[in-house]
């Protein structure tokens, strides 16, 4: 669910930006988007692409992903990722990609702030807030996340002993 200026924010970032691009992240989006199924009322707004016809669609500027593989291998051909979903932001930063993360709710921003993905509060953008700004503050912020890694997966690893807790060789292989 979008408020209307988070709408406002990203069909600024559409229309002025030919070569941004939506990666959706739900079945009925991927149903949407593959079959014209409408979205339900409920999440459909005029100025974004959740209805067949918006131009971002018409311009074939989204596609939904079956796959992480599919998604990361994609994702790693862009220059810069913003999005509200930290899961997505994340997928951007493992394809190496600078990403910003839009936090919708205070519980992701703490998240995002402990891990060092950069951040900014939905409330702190607006029509004025510019693509670049973000992609800077993500650039600089990259930085400091790419700083701590190795201290912030001991900190993982060390939990998961504490607690008993299995660790996968993929985990331990990672350091």
């Amino acid at each position: 669910m979008y408020d209307n200026d988070e709408a406002i924010f990203l069909y600024g970032i559409f229309k002025n930006y030919k070569n941004s691009f939506i990666i959706f992240t739900d079945k009925v989006e991927a149903d949407m988007l593959w079959y014209g199924t409408p979205l339900p009322p409920e999440r459909i707004h005029d100025l974004l692409p959740t209805y067949p016809s918006h131009f971002m669609l018409r311009e074939k500027r989204a596609s939904f992903f079956a796959t992480q593989k599919g998604n990361m291998s994609y994702l790693s051909t862009f220059d810069f990722a913003i999005g509200t979903r930290i899961h997505g932001i994340i997928c951007s930063i493992l394809s190496g990609i600078p990403a910003m993360l839009i936090s919708t709710s205070l519980r992701t921003f703490e998240i995002a702030q402990y891990h060092n993905i950069p951040v900014v509060l939905r409330s702190e953008l607006s029509a004025e807030t510019s693509l670049e700004t973000l992609y800077y503050k993500a650039c600089y912020g990259m930085k400091n996340f790419h700083d701590t890694y190795d201290e912030k997966l001991d900190e993982y690893i060390f939990f998961l002993r504490e607690n008993e807790l299995p660790i996968s060789q993929r985990l331990l292989c990672s350091k």
